[in-house]
């Protein structure tokens, strides 16, 4: 995760991309508001997708494909639980919500989630050696 956040961040202020809510507020609508809420700091890479992309790509190194789990840290706010067949299939999920909630581009996501694959396989490799 730590080597996720350095790649993300490093690459947030070497692009500096604006987010969805100002281009949008800006040119097309000045009320519209994102789903989510909208964090402080440049729009690409996606940080959630790096960082979920290289910890599915460790554990599912370790636990292998179809490993079943259920996630209930969302019972507290909203009674809801999500079930899950793999870690990859968790990081899918959480990866796209950042575009449907309205914080990131497409590409954002696409490569924020290819950036923490390569890093997920690079800690495999680091740690098979």
């Amino acid at each position: 995760m730590f080597e996720g956040f350095l790649l993300v961040f490093d690459t947030k202020y070497r692009y500096s991309y604006n987010r969805p809510v100002t281009v949008i507020n800006k040119w097309i609508d000045a009320k519209w508001e994102a789903l989510m809420q909208t964090p402080a700091f440049p729009e690409y890479t996606s940080g959630q997708s790096a960082i979920t992309g290289s910890v599915a790509t460790v554990l599912t190194k370790i636990y292998g494909n179809n490993f079943y789990f259920q996630d209930t840290s969302c019972m507290r706010y909203i009674n809801r639980q999500r079930y899950f067949n793999s870690f990859i299939q968790a990081f899918d999920k959480c990866s796209i919500r950042r575009l449907y909630g309205g914080i990131h581009y497409r590409i954002s996501v696409d490569k924020g989630a290819e950036c923490g694959k390569k890093i997920g396989m690079f800690i495999i490799q680091k740690l098979m050696k």
